[in-house]
């Protein structure tokens, strides 16, 4: 397994767990990935979410990707753990509006619009897990990007 293939089960599955800390309690909701490429683990959110203000006061993160069993093949699990970078990019933004249609749908129309939020962990470390190694209790690859 190599780093793009990493990439390619998050975009394959692109729910994840998403946790940030809030002062000393760690906090976990689901997310949906936009991306993921060599640049990073993109996601895209509204600037009044909880997460946006935990992540400003500590941008440190952690993602859970998971592929259920489809027997014959067993769950895979990669979690995605760095620090994040907001992005204020007006071009990233409207190519955001432009895959994501349902934002358009939730009054955000426009790529200057102040509530769109795009973030992206752009390095860190990606871990592997694989039902097969469920006893052993550790993961079976470990990657940085």
């Amino acid at each position: 397994m190599e780093i793009s293939d990493c990439f390619s089960f998050a975009n394959r599955h692109p729910v994840c767990s998403f946790a940030t800390v809030d002062g000393d309690q760690p906090r976990v909701r689901a997310l949906t990935l936009w991306f993921a490429d060599r640049t990073g683990f993109w996601f895209d959110t509204v600037a009044t979410k909880n997460v946006v203000m935990q992540l400003e006061a500590n941008p440190r993160c952690e993602a859970c990707f998971i592929a259920p069993p489809r027997p014959p093949a067993p769950a895979e699990m990669m979690r995605v753990a760095g620090t994040v970078e907001f992005l204020d990019d007006p071009a990233i933004k409207a190519r955001l509006l432009e895959e994501r249609p349902i934002l358009k749908r939730s009054d955000i129309t426009i790529p200057d619009d102040p509530l769109l939020q795009i973030f992206r962990i752009p390095h860190g470390e990606v871990r592997i897990w694989l039902m097969e190694n469920y006893l052993m209790g550790k993961e079976t690859a470990k990657f940085g990007f």
